[in-house]
């Protein structure tokens, strides 16, 4: 873009948004003009390694102070690389507002610079300091206008009478405490702490408690006062039961009870007969024998069954049928890590006949079960089972139906249904039969080991307004293909398509005939905008080339296409197919000058740079990445584990390796196939990375990522 004919305002404006160091450092070499505006920006930011590759005689320190004081009003800045106490000390400007900094330094130093900080006391609003070591109290201002303070610390009191939410948590496992005075208080969450006093909780609202990485019960005092509690949260590897109940009897007014720890069954049921009735949302995890499980489940229905809304049940285990009534107000029932049957199944759905959302992960004991609810909406269904299970619904108010290692699968009721995906765990090619109206889906997934052509062309068929569609799947061996089919006549019948996700075998199926079709020169991709396709095998190489061309030729509107390709093909397939990209160029369809090509960006990722990424991440904040998909489609740019299931099978391959690695540390010793030693492997390079300060920025911004020479690599066309 030429910015000459723009006015300086516009120009300053558009370089505002810029705040990482190297764009900043690029834009003040453009001109002279533009180094003058750059300095009228008011954020800055220094990620962590930005100065590995450093050269010349500067310093990161030299270079940190010269462009802090090239900028007239600094407003936010963030220095997450290390510095020398002078090179900090230097940074911190009375104009700033928002300050991350990270103080890796011994006490004596860091209390130098939270001096230091003093000067920014008038006009501080959020500050963050990470790797904080502090022995002695330093000498603070006041800072009058500071709202969001987050620093690292073992053992606190705090008193503070204007707080409302507080969120505190510790990496210590034992002996550090935490104790409050904030007479406004209405949210606590607290994780890791072994002694916590609350002294104020009139206002309280909502309270949590997360201990899973200890396993020392922790103290907890609570003022006597708990009448406005709605919401409490308790998750942890053991509790004293006296505890939780001291908390229970003075909350007799609570909405949602989360109880993710060992608890007794008589001191619940107590307590759920004199307050039950005013639950409307409860989780519990019932790790008990399955006697014990049914007392439980009749006891929920005997207190609580009036007027719960959502319940949520960990690790049930069930082999008889409990006596229940019916839940006429439950809309959202969640069953994880289930051992039931089937008949124990059906009896709990017909007690929960208004239900709109069902999720059942985990199954095991199912063998053949029918659902039949009325105002069923949403249904996630995950089976553990290996062969032979089948499930059936009538449900049609259904909207969005995911499935997981069920062997036949029978939906009548489709013409609601918008979202449908079969994510398969076994080997078993599943046997699918659908309504006959599909006009209503928009997203169809199908990801199986294995999959009968002839099912998957019925799907198609039936669904022509999809949006999204995903592919990620072999085809059994004596399929039938018919000459009509092939990948052409996909985009051909789907008009509406927008996103599509396809494996390189099913490019294979659809593309058996490639080279005798015949294209209607009139014809376009109308919609298609991104798409991904995966790569286990060169042998598909000349028809995964053909693909890209095709949808480069004929769509458009395409301006992404991600190539996930599996550590077996090897890098030198993405050396291969880069060296054609240029010439790719010149498929691309030639539109008028007022509606130009968009820009088309080729992305290059592999599973292992997503395992690297998400072992990064584990090693730094102790969990794994959310599978909630919008924060796991910003963490997974290139889209490379697409779904939930998948992304919990990740987490867990992974844990796998992490206990491998510590108990190889051990002295232990393990004979590993060729796949776990490379597995092996990435788990020692990270934690000698993670070793070395390498970590992930806190919002994981892909873009920055690439910008420090991360994974992800990306290509341009314009």
């Amino acid at each position: 873009m030429d910015f000459d004919p723009l006015p300086d305002d516009v120009v300053q404006h558009i370089l505002s948004k810029l705040s990482n160091a190297k764009d900043v450092a690029s834009c003040n070499c453009v001109s002279k003009k533009w180094k003058n505006l750059m300095s009228y920006r008011n954020s800055l930011c220094f990620p962590d390694g930005i100065f590995n590759n450093l050269t010349g005689p500067q310093t990161p320190d030299s270079i940190v102070i010269q462009m802090v004081s090239s900028v007239s009003r600094l407003e936010h800045l963030v220095v997450s690389c290390p510095l020398t106490i002078e090179g900090q000390s230097s940074v911190v400007g009375s104009s700033l507002k928002n300050l991350e900094l990270r103080v890796d330094h011994r006490p004596s130093k860091a209390r130098t610079i939270l001096e230091c900080i003093n000067q920014a006391a008038r006009s501080l609003e959020y500050l963050k300091l990470t790797r904080v070591a502090l022995t002695r109290t330093p000498k603070l201002d006041v800072f009058q206008k500071l709202r969001n303070l987050k620093i690292c610390l073992s053992s606190v009191r705090i008193e503070l009478l204007e707080l409302w939410h507080c969120q505190l948590h510790t990496s210590h496992t034992a002996n550090c405490s935490i104790t409050l005075r904030a007479p406004k208080l209405q949210l606590l969450k607290l994780k890791g702490w072994a002694r916590i006093r609350v002294h104020d909780t009139k206002c309280l609202k909502t309270f949590s408690i997360n201990d899973d990485s200890s396993r020392v019960a922790p103290m907890v005092e609570l003022g006597h006062y708990l009448m406005a509690l709605e919401s409490l949260s308790i998750t942890g590897y053991e509790w004293h039961w006296e505890v939780i109940k001291q908390m229970l009897q003075l909350a007799t007014k609570m909405k949602h009870l989360y109880l993710e720890t060992g608890f007794t069954i008589e001191g619940l049921a107590s307590w759920l007969l004199v307050v039950g009735s005013s639950l409307k949302k409860l989780k519990l995890r019932v790790a008990h024998a399955p006697t014990k499980v049914r007392m439980i489940l009749e006891c929920i229905n005997q207190a609580t069954a009036r007027n719960l809304e959502y319940l949520k049940l960990w690790r049930v285990m069930m082999t008889r049928t409990p006596k229940l009534g019916v839940f006429h107000k439950l809309r959202d029932l969640s069953i994880s890590e289930v051992v039931m049957e089937d008949s124990v199944l059906m009896e709990a759905l017909r007690a929960t006949p208004h239900l709109t959302r069902l999720e059942l992960v985990g199954c095991k004991g199912l063998s053949s079960i029918r659902i039949e609810l009325l105002e069923l909406r949403h249904c996630q269904l995950h089976t553990c089972e290996t062969a032979g299970c089948s499930v059936t619904l009538r449900t049609p108010k259904l909207q969005h139906l995911e499935l997981s290692g069920w062997a036949w699968i029978r939906v009548h009721d489709t013409d609601c249904l918008k979202t449908f995906s079969i994510i398969e765990s076994s080997c078993v090619a599943p046997m699918v039969e659908l309504g006959d109206n599909l006009m209503a889906l928009e997203s169809l997934s199908v990801e199986v080991y294995e999959c009968h052509w002839e099912v998957i062309t019925k799907m198609l068929r039936q669904a022509t307004q999809v949006k999204h569609l995903t592919l990620d799947m072999g085809i059994t061996p004596g399929s039938f293909f018919p000459e009509t089919d092939n990948f052409l006549d996909l985009l051909k019948t789907h008009p509406k398509l927008e996103f599509l996700r396809i494996r390189d075998g099913t490019i294979d199926a659809l593309c058996k005939n490639h080279i005798k079709n015949v294209v209607d020169s009139s014809f376009v991709i109308p919609c298609l905008e991104e798409v991904v396709i995966s790569v286990a095998s060169r042998s598909n190489a000349e028809k995964v080339t053909w693909v890209v061309e095709s949808l480069l030729k004929y769509g458009n509107k395409i301006k992404k296409i991600n190539m996930i390709v599996k550590a077996c093909t090897g890098d030198d397939y993405l050396d291969e197919f880069r060296d054609q990209i240029p010439s790719m160029a010149d498929l691309r369809p030639v539109v008028s000058n007022d509606a130009p090509s968009p820009e088309l960006a080729f992305h290059f990722a592999t599973q292992r740079d997503l395992m690297k990424k998400v072992m990064i991440y584990r090693h730094k904040y102790g969990e794994y990445p959310t599978t909630d998909p919008q924060v796991w489609n910003a963490f997974d740019d290139g889209g490379t584990v697409d779904n939930m299931s998948m992304r919990a099978r990740l987490r867990y391959l992974l844990d796998e390796y992490f206990d491998i690695y510590d108990r190889v540390q051990n002295g232990e010793r393990m004979e590993l196939s060729q796949v776990q030693m490379e597995i092996y492997d990435m788990v020692v390079e990270v934690r000698m990375d993670a070793e070395e300060g390498l970590h992930l920025d806190d919002n994981l911004d892909t873009s920055t990522e690439a910008e420090n020479g991360t994974d992800s690599e990306k290509t341009d066309i314009d």
